[in-house]
């Protein structure tokens, strides 16, 4: 996953069709290198959001 792809939010409190659309704008890799965190942009903002809560759907095409 990279900066500029599409991704769900997962939501535990909901559905999985009422799950938030996400634009990575940053990323966060550890000391290792591994992507842990990630700064994605939403229709109400940008949030914080562990990797692990983010579900790819469109991978930037120019990165790929």
């Amino acid at each position: 996953m990279s900066v500029g792809d599409i991704v769900l939010l997962v939501d535990d409190t909901c559905s999985r069709n009422a799950w938030p659309l996400a634009r990575f704008i940053e990323t966060f890799p550890n000391s290792d290198g591994c992507v842990r965190r990630v700064k994605v942009k939403t229709k109400g903002g940008i949030l914080m959001q562990p990797i692990d809560k983010c579900v790819l759907l469109e991978a930037d095409q120019e990165n790929t």
